[in-house]
């Protein structure tokens, strides 16, 4: 099993680090503000059939790679998929390949000290706005192999739209550039707060996962 990542680990790549919880990590200025400004630059290019678009059209491809089929619905029924319809106009393909595989290898540097585990990459960017929310979980409620959520937060002047720990006591508005680091187990519970008017709330979600001989796939769809 990997090593459980420390403070220290980060700290020692140069980062500097808040950890309001135990295991909870904030990693400062892990983009700057030239890459934060780039990513909002990409995401004003979004139309609204983008958004519209992704969620459904990767869950279709996710599922026939693990079921060998992609009636989503039906899958649902049989217990054997969880959705959150709710999310079918909040994420988009973030479509720079380069740009998005050079932050994924920074932030794979941080996992390369627990070892193990591989960050799945920052391919999506997802939108809360005004009404919207991220309901309550746990990640490996859907996917067992996943250690480690990391959330990377590119934008600031949204109202409410905290991200909160429902066990640990914690509400957090992430700073622009900061990475958020924190397990993928029943005690980390969080979610997001229904976000107010004004600006929309933007993140680029990515996960540490085991590596599994029967591929990345092998523990999604497993539900506790």
């Amino acid at each position: 099993m990997p090593k459980e990542l420390a403070i220290e680990d980060l700290e020692a790549l140069g980062y500097e680090v808040e950890e309001p919880r135990p295991r909870v990590f904030a990693v400062k200025n892990f983009l700057t503000q030239d890459e934060i400004d780039y990513i909002m630059s990409r995401v004003e290019t979004y139309t609204e059939e983008d958004w519209r678009h992704r969620y459904i059209e990767e869950m279709k491809a996710s599922c026939l790679e693990k079921f060998g089929r992609d009636d989503i619905e039906a899958l649902v029924d049989e217990g054997l998929l969880e959705v959150t319809w709710d999310f079918a106009d909040k994420n988009v393909a973030f479509d720079d390949f380069d740009f998005k595989d050079m932050i994924t290898r920074r932030a794979q540097e941080i996992f390369d000290a627990v070892g193990g585990v591989k960050l799945n990459g920052f391919h999506v960017v997802h939108r809360l706005y005004e009404g919207s929310e991220l309901k309550a979980h746990y990640d490996q409620y859907s996917d067992k192999l996943i250690e480690y959520a990391a959330i990377l937060y590119v934008n600031e002047g949204y109202t409410a739209g905290a991200l909160f720990f429902t066990h640990l006591n914690l509400e957090i508005y992430p700073e622009p550039g900061t990475l958020m680091i924190f397990p993928g187990t029943e005690e980390f519970h969080h979610g997001v707060h229904p976000v107010g008017p004004g600006p929309v709330r933007y993140n680029l979600p990515s996960f540490a996962k085991l590596e599994h001989p029967d591929g990345e796939m092998s523990g999604w769809g497993e539900f506790g």
